[in-house]
């Protein structure tokens, strides 16, 4: 009681689930998500997207980058406008969904073009130093356009913070020392245990936050949540996820001849 964390965590498991609510969210409709999935909530959209990727690497396994870009935005612009007159539970989730996919689409280009890329950044030595300039700028958008005077919304400059990002990721792979850097073993682990810490860090926090805040300040609690919800990812690593990964599941060959 008395502990306030932002709106986004504070409506974390206000309620106790019910049966409907769990099958709503295996059924991927994201109804009722801060209550079932407060962990991962976007997992909804991601199940969703994967029924659409294999298409899309399809084409971009047959036709010119160009031209699926083109058609993809003209579509997505297009989708987007019809879910924002629709309205309603639909229009909105359709367009979480909608919007979410921007992000998969631009790992899909990048994973086409990604030896392309890594050559460009490592021969010219001038695209790395614009790059750098360009970075403080890039992934901080929505905070630099606000000090710019312009209004952006999340959803508006998280595309561009995405760029900011890849181009962060090229400029690491091709400069020497950073790959050196980032090739240390604590960096290497960090990267192993991502995705655990993905799906636990919200757990994580909420958890950490609410228990320590009563014992501490909350303040204080929220700045250490960090490290707990680290460790809590490194458990999951070792006793969830690769135990998973040891699992010999079906091979199936879906991907493979939509691709042939």
């Amino acid at each position: 009681d008395g502990i306030q964390l932002s709106s986004s965590f504070n409506v974390k498991w206000s309620e106790f689930p019910s049966g409907m609510d769990i099958l709503a969210q295996l059924l991927a409709f994201d109804y009722n998500m801060d209550i079932t999935a407060g962990a991962f909530w976007s997992i909804v959209q991601e199940w969703r997207i994967a029924l659409v990727i294999p298409f899309i690497a399809a084409a971009l396994s047959r036709y010119s980058t160009k031209r699926v870009v083109a058609v993809v935005a003209l579509t997505n612009w297009t989708l987007d406008y019809s879910f924002s007159q629709l309205g309603g539970y639909w229009g909105e989730s359709l367009g979480r969904t909608n919007y979410y996919f921007i992000f998969f689409f631009i790992g899909a280009v990048l994973s086409k073009h990604i030896e392309q890329l890594r050559a460009i950044v490592a021969s010219r030595p001038w695209v790395r130093m614009v790059s750098g300039i360009l970075l403080p700028f890039l992934i901080p958008f929505q905070w630099v356009a606000a000090g710019l005077g312009i209004d952006l919304g999340r959803r508006d400059a998280m595309p561009v913070t995405a760029l900011g990002i890849v181009l962060l990721l090229l400029v690491v792979m091709e400069t020497p020392w950073l790959s050196r850097l980032f090739k240390q073993p604590i960096f290497l682990y960090l990267g192993k245990i991502s995705f655990s810490l993905y799906l636990t860090h919200t757990t994580a926090i909420v958890l950490f936050t609410t228990v320590v805040g009563q014992f501490i300040e909350p303040q204080w609690a929220l700045m250490l949540s960090p490290a707990f919800a680290l460790g809590f990812a490194a458990l999951w690593y070792t006793f969830v996820e690769e135990r998973l990964s040891a699992v010999k599941w079906p091979k199936f060959q879906t991907l493979k001849k939509v691709l042939s």
